[in-house]
């Protein structure tokens, strides 16, 4: 060529140091992002609620389990898990769910940056799982199947049908309907039966 290496030289060169290009960030493990969810101040702010009352508990040498204790920490595990599975949901739907919000990931992550996005998330999630453990104490429901159920019935008949009065109005996809509101029907489904499964029996 008349500018540049020659294509043998090019070639042998890109063998020997690779392709002109940055590394990738390895990606993050999942069961380290479970974890960082740990780190929110709202978490630590619950877990500190439910270990003072769990304290409390012990010093005034009340008979049975700390029901409101365990209920607290219930919510923030639940909130984690149901957070958690939302990186896993939309990892896997992404392409379908992208193509229905007609944007691309760079375009996302250009208009929220930082952890913005993250902290309002969680903290949507973790007053999702609060009313959820609330509602699950207001009606008596125990156990992970009761909590389950609940939990599956809100987000269809709330959520669910929140997103399909917005969608039909503003020509949105059923595809995408059924990628959103399937997130929190899993997601409350699940934290629904966490909730359930630690909350005080009747009686």
């Amino acid at each position: 060529p008349a500018t540049g290496l020659a294509t043998a030289e090019a070639a042998r060169r890109l063998a020997i140091v690779g392709a002109n290009a940055l590394d990738p960030h390895p990606p993050i493990p999942r069961w380290r992002r479970f974890l960082a969810q740990f780190e929110s101040p709202l978490v630590l702010l619950l877990v500190a609620a439910g270990a003072v009352s769990f304290v409390v508990h012990l010093l005034e040498g009340e008979g049975g389990a700390p029901y409101e204790a365990l209920t607290i920490l219930a919510i923030v595990v639940a909130a984690v898990v149901y957070f958690f599975i939302g990186a896993i949901w939309y990892g896997q739907f992404s392409v379908a769910w992208l193509a229905g919000i007609g944007k691309t990931l760079a375009e996302l992550e250009a208009e929220n940056p930082g952890a913005r996005p993250y902290v309002v998330g969680f903290a949507s999630v973790l007053v999702a799982c609060a009313t959820l453990g609330w509602l699950i104490a207001r009606t008596g429901t125990t156990g992970w199947a009761g909590g389950a159920k609940l939990g599956v019935v809100l987000a269809l008949g709330i959520v669910g049908a929140q997103l399909a009065l917005n969608y039909g109005f503003e020509s949105r996809s059923v595809s995408l309907w059924l990628i959103n509101p399937g997130y929190p029907v899993v997601g409350l489904g699940i934290a629904g039966a966490i909730i359930g499964a630690w909350s005080r029996p009747r009686g």
